[in-house]
């Protein structure tokens, strides 16, 4: 991820069963130059496709 130089945007669910979302968080923002990070409160990994474009604003 590091070598990656254009903007990136990262929609984490905050109840995902697939990973940590904060540890996940944590590490994309280390490591993206050009990254944005957004924890979606109250989102599981089904339910990202259920908000707004304006939630990740």
């Amino acid at each position: 991820m590091a070598d990656l130089r254009m903007p990136v945007l990262v929609l984490l669910a905050e109840y995902s069963r697939a990973h940590h979302a904060g540890k996940v968080a944590d590490r994309a923002c280390r490591m993206l130059q050009q990254g944005k990070v957004v924890v979606l409160p109250g989102a599981t990994h089904h339910s990202l496709t259920l908000h707004r474009a304006a939630a990740t604003e």
